[in-house]
C-alpha cells in the first residue's frame, strides 16, 4: 500500500503551481541546495539524545528548517527500529533543531533531481520516509512529537502517527500542504484549522 501511495504522488503532482511555488521557496532562500540531501553527512541529520529509560532524535538540518531528506528517513527508520527491540528503551521523543521542528520534505532537492532525470534518487526519497511513518504509526512504545515551531506538510506526516504531540507557543502550522493530496501530509488534517477540543493527545504548553 505504500509503495502504490508514494508511486501516485510522483505521478500526480509536478505542475506549474508547484514549480512556481519552489522557485519562490528558492528566492526567498528557505530551502537547501539541489545535492543537500545526499551530500550531508547521515548521522548529522539526526542527532541522539538519550537517558536511563528515554531516546530522543533530533531533526537537525535548522538551517532549511529541518526539511525532510532520503537520509534523514533512512536513519530514523534505523533508530527506530532498534529503539523498538531495546528493552531498556521505554519512551521516545521526536523534536527539531533550532526554530522548527520539520518545514515538510525537502521539496528543492527533489525538484533538482527531476531536472537532472535522477528519478530513481527521487524515489528513494519516499522509499526512504514511507516505511518511517509506518513505524512510527506502529510503534508500541510511547511516543511524544515536540512541535516547537514550524510545523508543515510532511513534518505532520512524521509527528501525527505517532501516541503524543506537544505544541508549544512557538508552534506555527499551515493548512495548504493538507490540500495536495501527499499521503504524508494526509495526517495533518489540517492542523491549524483544528481546535484542542477536537484533536485529542496535543497539549499546549508555554515551554520551548
Amino acid at each position: 500500500m505504500m509503495q502504490r501511495l508514494k508511486v501516485a504522488v510522483l505521478a500526480r503532482h509536478g505542475g506549474l503551481d508547484s514549480c512556481r511555488f519552489l522557485r519562490h521557496c528558492s528566492r526567498r532562500g528557505l530551502c537547501s541546495l539541489p545535492d543537500t540531501a545526499l551530500n550531508d553527512d547521515l548521522d548529522n541529520q539526526v542527532l541522539v539524545e538519550g537517558k536511563a529509560w528515554s531516546r530522543t532524535a533530533v531533526l537537525n538540518r535548522p538551517s532549511v528548517l529541518n526539511a525532510l531528506t532520503t537520509a534523514m528517513g533512512l536513519r530514523l527508520q534505523k533508530l527506530y527500529r532498534s529503539w523498538e527491540d531495546n528493552p531498556d528503551v521505554g519512551f521516545i521523543a521526536l523534536k527539531g533543531s533550532g526554530k522548527a521542528f520539520c518545514a515538510g520534505g525537502d521539496v528543492v532537492s527533489l525538484y533538482h533531481l527531476i531536472n537532472e532525470g535522477r528519478m530513481e534518487d527521487c524515489k528513494e526519497f519516499f522509499r526512504a520516509l514511507y516505511p518511517f511513518i509506518y513505524l512510527l504509526g506502529t510503534c508500541l512504545k510511547p511516543h511524544v512529537a515536540i512541535l516547537n515551531g514550524v510545523t508543515m506538510g510532511g513534518g505532520a506526516g512524521v509527528s501525527i502517527p505517532g501516541t503524543f504531540r506537544i505544541a508549544t507557543d512557538k508552534t506555527v502550522c499551515n493548512r495548504d500542504p493538507c490540500t495536495y493530496n501527499y499521503p504524508f501530509v494526509l495526517p495533518c488534517m489540517r492542523i491549524s484549522s483544528i481546535t484542542l477540543q477536537n484533536l485529542p493527545n496535543v497539549f499546549l504548553t508555554c515551554e520551548s
